[in-house]
Formats: structure tokens, sequence, C-alpha cells
């Protein structure tokens, strides 16, 4: 009888089984960290926004945000019939998302709203058709728009102090525009304690980031545009002039105006446009110092400045005068053409040539447009129209080619 030798069953080795989990967890956490990094995308550094440089606090949402990225708002005129959307970077301006390190010549644009593009649409920026015109002249520098709406001559120094020798542009385009002046005296404060760059790290896992933000109620940008708001916030908004100050008001702006203003689908800031206007190009300016000082800081970082002066629609054509004469006080003012209202622009036009600052006056150029019907602004809103931008964008950049090789 033959002896039955039981056998033992093969034990299967743990460690093929160890490596294939731990690879599919690897797996999982590394597809997870691209998709955190897709849905919560970064600027490069953290410390650097739009709303750093934002002094009128139009919205509740300006005033609740620690910072614009991804963020979206409309302009609106109601009277013009009129309404833009605005798309915002992660550094909250109105552009593509920018990289620190440039690949090309880089043409940063500073300016208030009329540098933003102001009631038009996104590709219809003084940059956008600077940039445009450039491409068709076969060149193709990086240009920014660092234009922020409802900015001064002093927030243009602090936006410039910070994002010069952030970005390293190699050309400043400074837009000033007819309201920024009479400026304040210059004060060398404005140029002081520029920005101390904060990069993010690029080896810290994106989850970790963001739960740390979650825990510490911290805005989180998404990689979507975020739903718009209105850039005018209605009354009763203190953003809003006419909360306080509709008793002084009401007597001024015709009835249908005025609500299109208290429900901001129209500037509030308006009210009283041609006696304002003419009030201030009457007063004399020295900007010397101002410029002087801009011209010593960009130097210092390898950059060369260009300013350019933007009219007010009432400068370029009486046209305008029977719309803002629904909002305005004194409505016996039939023109602001006459060579006392240009003061400003001739006054900075011997400044930069004292200077050697290479200076452009577009006075000129858009009231030639005017007379020959082509409306650069809009009746009511005292903004450009697309069209008017997109020209002022292509003029710029013909005259800083020139300039330019000087």
């Amino acid at each position: 009888m033959k002896k039955i030798i039981k056998q033992e069953p093969k034990t299967r080795s743990k460690k093929p089984r160890f490596i294939g989990s731990f690879l599919l967890l690897i797996l999982v956490l590394f597809m997870g960290e691209l998709l955190f990094r897709v849905v919560f995308p970064l600027p490069e550094v953290s410390n650097f926004n739009r709303i750093m440089y934002t002094p009128l606090k139009t919205a509740p949402e300006l005033e609740e945000l620690a910072r614009l990225s991804n963020a979206s708002f409309y302009s609106t005129s109601s009277p013009d019939g009129v309404e833009f959307l605005h798309t915002l970077n992660l550094y909250g301006f109105r552009d593509k998302n920018w990289r620190v390190e440039k690949s090309s010549r880089r043409v940063m644009f500073i300016g208030d709203s009329f540098v933003e593009g102001f009631m038009a649409k996104d590709d219809e920026t003084i940059p956008a058709g600077f940039a445009r015109e450039a491409e068709k002249d076969g060149a193709a520098p990086e240009v920014m728009n660092l234009g922020v709406s409802a900015t001064k001559l002093q927030h243009y120094f602090q936006l410039m102090r910070d994002a010069i020798p952030l970005f390293q542009p190699d050309d400043v385009v400074l837009v000033l525009y007819e309201n920024d002046f009479p400026p304040p005296p210059y004060d060398p404060q404005w140029l002081e304690n520029p920005l101390v760059p904060r990069y993010y790290s690029f080896l810290m896992p994106r989850i970790v980031q963001v739960i740390g933000w979650v825990i510490k109620g911290e805005f989180v940008a998404l990689a979507w545009t975020r739903p718009p708001f209105r850039f005018f916030a209605p009354v009763p908004s203190p953003a809003n002039p006419w909360t306080n100050r509709e008793s002084q008001f009401r007597n001024i702006v015709e009835p249908r105006i005025a609500t299109a203003m208290k429900e901001g689908r129209f500037n509030p800031f308006v009210v009283n446009e041609i006696n304002g206007s003419a009030g201030r190009l009457n007063k004399p300016i020295d900007v010397r110092p101002h410029l002087a000082a801009l011209q010593h800081y960009t130097a210092r970082h390898h950059t060369r400045l260009y300013l350019v002066y933007i009219p007010g629609r009432l400068q370029v054509s009486d046209y305008y005068v029977q719309f803002s004469q629904r909002f305005s006080r004194d409505r016996g003012i039939t023109s602001l053409r006459q060579r006392r209202y240009r003061a400003h622009a001739l006054s900075l036009a011997k400044t930069a040539h004292s200077l050697s600052l290479p200076f452009l006056d577009l006075t000129p150029l858009i009231a030639a447009r005017e007379r020959q019907g082509i409306h650069c602004f809009w009746d009511y809103d005292p903004h450009m129209r697309g069209q008017g931008y997109l020209f002022s964008g292509k003029t710029i950049y013909t005259w800083w080619k020139v300039q330019r090789e000087k």
C-alpha cells in the first residue's frame, strides 16, 4: 500500500501585492495633486494683486476680497444701452496670466480705467491695440495691461514701485488722463518700501495649501472665472455717492440718468462732469518733481519711461456737451475746446522735453477723428468706445517704435 504524502499549499509572496498597492497609491496622489493644481491655480507671487492699488472700493465685493484672482465684473452705461464684461487674471488685472521671467521684450502699460479699457471688450483695450499693431508689424513684444480703474497719479507711482522690479519691463508706457490733474504735491514715500515678493513653493502640495486657506478662512481662487459683479454698487451702499448726497445731486441730474446712477447702471461719479472738467483744466500744474522722480526710478531698473496724455471727450468735440449737460449743474458751458483747456497737456509736453522724456499728446489726433464724424467716446459715459481705445493703442505703437529707435 502506497503511502500518500500530503503537500502543503504554496503561500503567495505578499511583496508583489504590496508594491502594486503602493504604486496605485502614488498614482492616485499624483493625479489628485495634478487635479488640484488645475482647479486651484496660483500666480507665482502671492503678495502682488490689483486690490492693493484699488483706492476706491466701488462695490461690496471689492471691500470683502483680500485679492482679485480670476474675478470678473460688469462696466455698464444704461443711458448708452451697453454693458461690458471685464475678466481678470490671477493677479486681478484685465489681461492674460503673466510669468515673472520674461522671454521677449516686455512693454508695461500703467494707468486708470482708460488703460484697463472701461466700457469696452477685453480685446478692445489700449494695450490690446498696441499688441495688435505690433503683431501686424512683425514684432512680438509681451504687452502687459496694468490699468486699474479709479486710480490717480499717486497710485500709478505705487503700482510702478512694485511692478517694475518684479516684472522688469523694458518699457513702461504711463498713460495720463485729463482727470489726473492737478495732482497732489509729489511725496517721495510713493516710491519707497517696494514690495518684497513672496513666491509660492512649487514643491508644496496644492491640497495642503488649499486646506490651509480654507481653515484660515482665506479666499481660494479657482481655474474658471468667477461670476461677475457690478463695478458700481447701487444705493444704499456707502460706495455709491448718491447714498449720502442725493439732496445735492437731485437738482443737477435728469431723473432718468439719476435712476441709473442710483441703481449702479451708470457711473455715479460723473455728476457735474462739465463743471468739474472746466475747473480742473483751468488750474496750472507743476509735475516736474513727479516726472523726474519716475524717470530716476525707472532708469535704476533699466526701464525706459514713455508718457502719453489722453484728453477728456469735452476737450476734443462739442458733440458730447449736449449729453454731459444732462448731469451737470452749469448748462451754459458749451465748449471746452479752447486753448486754455489744453494747458495741462502743454505743460506736460514742456516738462517732458526738459527731462528728455518721450511724450505723446493724443488730443489733436483724437480731435481729428471726431471732426471726421468718428465718435471715439460714448455719448453719456465719459470713457472711450472700443474703436477709440484700439486707435489709441495703434497710434501709441507707431510713436513708441519711432521713439525706441532714437
